[in-house]
């Protein structure tokens, strides 16, 4: 084969590989930009999680730390009463076992979200509503959740001063939490709603 016929052949395949390449472009820039925004919506309601845990402690009191066994139990415990229907008051737990005394790897916790709500994941559509919710809450920092924790206990107290609050709100379907885990997830909610209003825009 002569070199000038090696060369047409040489261009004719580039040709077709980058007719291949763009024709695929829409449809990676669209996975890419769904990527992009998913992104700056977590990013948006960790941040609106973390200025709304501030904005609890409006008398100055001091947060104790917790460790990172009461951080992972407390990103289930939430996810428990987010995932749960407080308006009719269905308690559906996604990590049971944990009042059993049973807390999973942190880096479980998100891939068990991520297999409950697979076929909400897999669709075409950005993921919303509680699934996205829930995803959120269990990647929460620890500085941010501990004040939710405290949060818990403060109003737990309120109510009832000689109780043990700390173990109070590490109870399944404890109505003082699911006030507060009500509140998170509303945030969430409304990170969803102002992003389709710019939408809109």
């Amino acid at each position: 084969m002569s070199k000038k016929k090696n060369n047409k052949a040489f261009a004719r395949r580039k040709q077709k590989k980058a007719l291949k390449a763009k024709q695929k472009r829409p449809a990676r820039i669209a996975r890419r930009s769904a990527a992009l925004k998913a992104e700056a919506v977590m990013r948006a309601i960790r941040r609106a999680q973390t200025f709304e845990a501030a904005s609890l402690l409006q008398d100055g009191d001091q947060v104790p730390d917790i460790t990172d066994e009461e951080h992972v139990f407390w990103l289930c415990h939430g996810a428990n009463f987010i995932v749960s229907d407080e308006e009719n008051g269905l308690w559906e737990p996604i990590f049971e076992d944990i009042y059993d005394g049973v807390v999973p790897e942190a880096e479980q916790l998100a891939q068990t979200i991520l297999g409950k709500y697979a076929k909400e994941i897999d669709s075409e559509e950005a993921l919303t509503g509680v699934p996205r919710s829930v995803l959120a809450w269990t990647v929460t920092e620890k500085s941010a959740v501990r004040i939710y924790k405290f949060e818990s206990e403060r109003r737990i107290r309120e109510k009832d001063p000689d109780c043990d609050a700390e173990m109070v709100a590490r109870q399944p379907h404890n109505p003082v939490v699911w006030g507060v885990m009500s509140e998170v997830k509303a945030r969430t909610m409304a990170v969803e709603i102002e992003e389709e209003v710019e939408e809109v825009e």
